[in-house]
């Protein structure tokens, strides 16, 4: 191990807490000279391998994108003692590439502070200069779009369509040479959205103007792998859906808003699966009960409904695996509870909480097995020709998730429909068997093992003889 990765273990260490006495000064004298030159702090010198001893620990944090662990590391390495250029510059390269406007304050303060206590005419002080000029740039450009788009959306709450087009026009064609890349078309959604939506007839919209803007979305994310974009963000269909479905709701007809969303989930075989369906069903039936307007026959028959679409929510909930997407779903069903417990006049609202988990219980398990059979059903068809290929199992591994099944059970309902698979507490049993059956025998003792045995792993009779009557024609 060469020098400088030697001083680099030693300072990570005392970035950790475990050297205190000298401080990062004294620290690295021990070691050799703190002056490597700025250039040296972030990449290896392939022939003299010069980088900084702090540099490998700090990068670490860096690749990783924890930049407020990075400041903390450094703040810490300094710990009482004298603040040289190279700390500014450290903070100030973390706090840059955060990229939003508070911290390229923080960057840019940094930066000047680095530059102002570094040696003048250096390297060091002429790439510090750089950072920084580059830092003041990004925030003259973040400036420049946080006044566009403060002026855009002034202008479509206006309804000055045409001068918040142009203004959005005047940004790029000033910052980006006019190239038009997926947030100008998603401004450019935004507003002729609001255009269409000004005009009091749905029928009315200009479709074509929106179904280009998504397109050009779309393409542009692609190209651009923007990874938070979900998939029905651009898509036209279900957001002719959205648009119709909102339509309804902000003229108060909550009524036509549902069979909106039922006409759109007709479609889908697995809606009463879908989490989102009961949460587009929710979203219209608060908005119903909270304006006082009535959907079904009456008041109390829109409660319990609300009640009851909460009920699937929640059912759903437990099958999901995602631990995201139950965190969503939890937060949702909370708020929705707490909505529903803010309406004047509820009456009876409140399930009893016994039979209510009763019920769940067995309406989970109920989903449960039709989730199962639609496995099952998957398999028996994947399995027609002997063989399950590589594409049949990661399509089966995204349908078993769609539907709640662990790994385990799946494996378990595998193994019914090919009988030659051997689930863990299968292959158990079978191992216990072979054992049984080194002597050619099962005594009656031992038989009885084997049949608790079986029932502690949860293995019926008849799949116990199908196992043990495997391995004796094996043998």
């Amino acid at each position: 191990m060469s020098f400088w990765k030697i001083a680099g273990e030693f300072a990570k260490e005392f970035g950790k807490g475990y050297v205190q006495e000298r401080g990062v000064r004294g620290t690295v004298e021990d070691l050799g000279s703190l002056a490597r030159g700025v250039k040296g702090f972030f990449s290896s010198d392939d022939d003299n391998d010069t980088t900084h001893p702090l540099a490998e620990s700090y990068n670490e944090y860096i690749n990783e994108g924890d930049y407020e662990g990075a400041i903390d590391f450094i703040k810490e390495c300094y710990k009482g003692e004298t603040k040289d250029y190279i700390y500014y510059y450290y903070l100030g390269n973390a706090y840059r590439q955060m990229g939003d406007t508070e911290n390229l304050n923080l960057a840019i303060n940094n930066l000047q502070q680095s530059y102002n206590t570094c040696p003048i005419g250096t390297e060091d002080s002429a790439t510090i200069k750089e950072e920084l000029e580059s830092a003041k740039e990004l925030k003259r450009y973040l400036d420049a779009w946080d006044n566009a788009t403060e002026n855009i959306e002034r202008q479509t709450e206006n309804r000055n369509f045409s001068g918040a087009v142009s203004a959005l026009n005047a940004f790029y064609n000033k910052y980006d040479s006019g190239k038009k890349d997926f947030y100008y078309w998603k401004y450019l959604y935004d507003i002729h959205l609001e255009k269409e939506k000004a005009k009091s007839d749905y029928s009315s919209w200009n479709l074509g103007v929106l179904e280009n803007d998504l397109n050009q979305m779309r393409h542009l994310a692609q190209d651009s792998h923007i990874e938070s974009l979900e998939e029905k963000e651009c898509d036209f269909e279900y957001r002719k859906y959205e648009w119709r479905k909102e339509c309804f709701k902000e003229k108060g007809e909550y009524q036509l808003a549902k069979i909106e969303i039922e006409k759109h989930y007709a479609t889908d075989p697995n809606k009463n699966y879908d989490f989102f369906y009961w949460n587009d069903l929710m979203n219209n039936q608060m908005a119903a009960l909270l304006s006082n307007t009535v959907i079904g026959n009456n008041r109390n028959e829109d409660q319990a409904e609300a009640k009851r679409i909460l009920n699937q929510m929640t059912l759903l909930s437990k099958t999901e695996e995602d631990t995201d997407l139950i965190e969503l779903f939890e937060d949702i069903i909370k708020e929705f509870n707490e909505t529903l417990e803010t309406i004047p006049g509820s009456v009876n609202f409140t399930f009893d909480k016994e039979e209510n988990d009763s019920t769940n219980q067995r309406e989970a398990s109920r989903k449960a097995n039709d989730f199962e059979q639609e496995f099952i059903e998957e398999l028996k068809l994947c399995y027609q020709d002997g063989i399950i290929t590589d594409r049949e199992r990661r399509i089966l591994d995204r349908l078993r998730k769609s539907l709640g099944i662990s790994e385990q059970r799946a494996q378990e309902l595998e193994a019914q429909c090919n009988p030659n698979i051997l689930t863990k507490d299968e292959e158990e049993y079978a191992e216990e068997v072979k054992a049984v059956l080194e002597d050619g025998v099962i005594s009656e003792r031992e038989r009885r093992l084997l049949n608790k045995l079986a029932k502690s792993l949860n293995i019926s009779s008849e799949r116990a003889q199908e196992i043990e009557k495997k391995i004796l024609n094996s043998i």
